[in-house]
């Protein structure tokens, strides 16, 4: 990641931020139904039960995906039309830089053990480091037992 983009896109110094690493699970590109349309969203999942109701390409085994995520150690974040490089969080906010990509599905998941605030939401940004606007949502998280 270019650090120009890091440091104009950033409100406060780059070390108060922590670095959420994805674990890919499942990156396709997929005709989304109309209710998805074409904006880019970028959805957080903290339990099996609410990511059982996001959408999921019809080529992909629901059971199979959700098997791949523990999610006592990890949280679900799907990205639609949005190649996601890098995610940094810091108290309520992660910060997303990616780059617009029509029809992209990005099923990936991160470690829930680095949040430490009951509610975050997502800021994301493109590759120039211009603010990308997604539906704004809050999420609750439970917070890990470390």
């Amino acid at each position: 990641m270019d650090r120009a983009i890091l440091y104009k896109v950033l409100q406060y110094p780059l070390v108060q931020y922590i670095t959420l690493l994805r674990r890919d699970l499942i990156k396709v590109n997929d005709i989304f139904p109309s209710k998805i349309k074409k904006d880019i969203r970028v959805n957080l999942y903290t339990s099996e039960r609410t990511l059982k109701q996001a959408y999921l390409p019809p080529t992909i085994p629901k059971g199979q995906m959700l098997s791949n995520i523990k999610f006592d150690e990890r949280f679900a974040v799907i990205a639609y039309n949005y190649d996601i490089k890098d995610l940094k969080y810091r108290t309520t906010q992660i910060t997303v830089i990616g780059k617009p990509t029509p029809n992209l599905y990005y099923l990936f998941s991160i470690d829930r053990r680095l949040f430490y605030r009951h509610k975050v939401f997502f800021r994301c940004f493109d590759m120039t480091g211009d603010k990308i606007d997604i539906p704004f949502e809050v999420y609750s998280i439970p917070l890990s037992q470390k």
